[in-house]
């Protein structure tokens, strides 16, 4: 049984890469595909996180441990900040698409 906690589930950093773009953009209709595909995609990466974090929980070992406190913390902020950067590529295509 795999019992995923509270601050593990990627809701906290979705609601903040959201309140970002909201901050940035303002609410407009082209935003909403990019909140949509960016709580998709850091929803995504949590859930492979949660899914090697079981995997190696049940292979036992130190490793574990490291990638609990440094890798994976690390892979879920660093995603987030890919998305703030692809911000600009992302309107613009998006205001190609919706033109």
């Amino acid at each position: 049984m795999v019992n995923v906690l509270e601050g593990c589930n990627g809701l906290k950093l979705a609601i903040v890469y959201a309140a970002y773009l909201l901050a940035v953009n303002g609410f407009t209709n082209k935003l909403v595909p990019q909140l949509i595909l960016g709580m998709i995609t850091i929803q995504l990466v949590n859930v492979i996180r949660i899914g090697v974090l079981v995997a190696l929980r049940d292979m036992g070992g130190d490793t574990y441990f490291f990638f609990i406190k440094h890798v994976f913390g690390i892979s879920i902020y660093l995603s987030i900040i890919v998305l703030w950067l692809m911000n600009p590529v992302i309107e613009k295509l998006m205001n190609r698409w919706m033109s």
